[in-house]
């Protein structure tokens, strides 16, 4: 392994290249969010808070939640068939869909995009997801 200045300086730009992707993720007008290949969230930006009316916090303590149940009740089966779709799976999906903000009961469109994150083997080690609010359009 690399030790000393060398191993110091790597650790400080891994250090500042992580803070750029934060601020990033966290100024940036998205959802962003991560989850298992279960759909299970590991990981969503603040952004959730005025979509969904949610912490982001609060979405990863409800215990074995899935991104698909902010989704609005009408859009969920559509949105669980693509999913079990192998081709989805390996490829991903851009898909629009209603959710409900659970405190103001305020619908939007977003458009999801995910994207499978793939271990070395080829398999799904999880999905990076991204939300869009497309509700101007589509009103």
């Amino acid at each position: 392994g690399v030790e000393g200045p060398d191993r110091t300086s790597l650790d400080q730009q891994y250090r500042e290249t992580e803070a750029r992707y934060r601020r990033l993720v966290e100024h940036s007008d998205a959802i962003i969010f991560h989850s298992d290949p279960g759909q299970r969230i590991s990981f969503v930006s603040r952004r959730a808070l005025d979509f969904f009316g949610v912490s982001p916090e609060d979405f990863l303590t409800e215990e074995g939640s899935s991104w698909v149940d902010f989704v609005h009740l009408d859009d969920q089966p559509r949105i669980r068939a693509l999913l079990e779709d192998p081709k989805v799976q390996k490829g991903g999906l851009d898909e629009e869909v209603r959710v409900v903000n659970r405190i103001t009961g305020r619908v939007r469109w977003v458009l999801i995009r995910l994207v499978p994150a793939l271990k070395r083997d080829g398999s799904v080690d999880g999905y990076d997801g991204f939300g869009i609010d497309i509700t101007a359009r589509r009103e």
